[in-house]
C-alpha cells in the first residue's frame, strides 16, 4: 500500500495546495505539527491514491479534512462522500472537522480526535489481547 501515498506525479498539487491552505488548516496544523499533539506524527497535504487529504496521521491510520463552505454544495458532498468511501475501502479513518469548528472550539477539536486516537488505541489492545490467549 506504500506505493499509493505521495506519489511523485501529485508533488506539485500537494506544494500549491500548502501554500495555499486556509485559515482553519493553517491553525489545526500549528496544533498537529512537530508532534505537538499527544506526540503524534501529523503530516499535510497528503496524497493517497489520486486524492490529497488535508492532514494523514500515519501511526493510526487516520485522515482529518477540514470542510469549508463550499462543502455545504450538494455536488461538492456527494463527491466528498465517493472519496471518504475510496479512502476507507484502504482501511483508513475519515474525520471531518468544519472550518467553523476550528475557529470556534479548538478544544472540541482536539478532543474529538483526542477520543478517536484513545479508541483506536484500545481496539488494538484488545486484538493483541485475544491474540495471545
Amino acid at each position: 500500500m506504500t506505493d499509493i501515498f505521495n506519489k511523485s506525479s501529485m508533488k506539485s498539487i500537494r506544494r500549491e495546495l500548502r501554500q495555499t491552505a486556509t485559515e482553519a488548516e493553517e491553525v489545526l496544523w500549528e496544533q498537529l505539527r512537530e508532534r505537538r499533539f499527544i506526540g503524534l506524527k501529523f503530516k499535510r497535504q497528503v496524497s493517497i491514491g489520486n486524492f490529497v487529504v488535508d492532514f494523514y496521521c500515519p501511526s493510526h491510520e487516520l485522515v482529518v479534512e477540514i470542510d469549508g463552505s463550499v462543502h455545504d454544495d450538494v455536488a461538492v458532498r456527494e463527491n466528498d462522500e465517493l472519496r471518504q468511501q475510496a479512502l476507507e475501502s484502504l482501511g483508513l479513518t475519515v474525520i471531518r472537522i468544519t472550518n467553523d469548528e476550528v475557529g470556534s472550539d479548538m478544544e472540541a477539536v482536539l478532543e474529538k480526535l483526542r477520543q478517536f486516537l484513545i479508541k483506536k488505541d484500545a481496539d488494538k489492545a484488545h486484538v493483541g489481547l485475544e491474540l495471545k490467549q
